[in-house]
């Protein structure tokens, strides 16, 4: 049952990804339908105890990650989608994927800045940004995500997915 369940993530996943690829966005249908499933099979296959783990997964994933939002250094579909994934691999594999992601996230970013040759530049703004924090004139969002550019964000869904992948053929497999 649990390569059933691997499987409807690993779909999931894969339409999440797609829809970032097309749209940057995420649709609250597919985070809502994979995240409910995640916790009716967690539900149906380890009882109580795998519900409870599927909701505290998710939630800690919340928790962690609705500030990055706030600020905007990620984007509502980041969130849904850690969020769905935890609903199926619970407290420990939403650890793992949050790690292993923004490790993942980090490669990509640097191979993009390099690519794009806006690496010193990328990387003085997050010094600004930070000195204008540390300052004290507030904390204003990181990016404006509403309108992404082309060699300054990544599509992050890809690396949650392939951090989810990652812990199931690490600890499932």
């Amino acid at each position: 049952m649990q390569t059933f369940m691997d499987g409807v993530l690993f779909l999931f996943l894969s339409a999440a990804v797609w829809m970032d690829l097309c749209s940057y966005k995420v649709s609250n249908g597919i985070a809502v339908a994979a995240a409910a499933s995640g916790l009716l099979l967690n539900f149906g296959c380890f009882g109580r105890e795998g519900f409870l783990d599927a909701l505290a997964g998710s939630l800690l994933l919340f928790g962690i990650l609705f500030p990055l939002y706030c600020f905007s250094m990620l984007g509502a579909g980041d969130v849904k989608l850690f969020m769905a994934a935890g609903a199926f691999t619970g407290i420990r594999g939403s650890l793992f994927s949050l790690a292993a992601s923004f490790l993942i996230g980090a490669a990509f970013s640097v191979t993009v800045m390099i690519k794009h040759q806006n690496f010193f530049k990328r990387l003085s703004y997050l010094y600004f940004y930070f000195l204008q924090i540390k300052s004290k004139h507030g904390i204003k969002p990181y990016y404006p995500l509403k309108y992404p550019v082309q060699g300054e964000t990544i599509h992050f869904t890809l690396c949650i997915a392939l951090a989810v992948c990652l812990y199931i053929g690490l600890w499932r497999g």
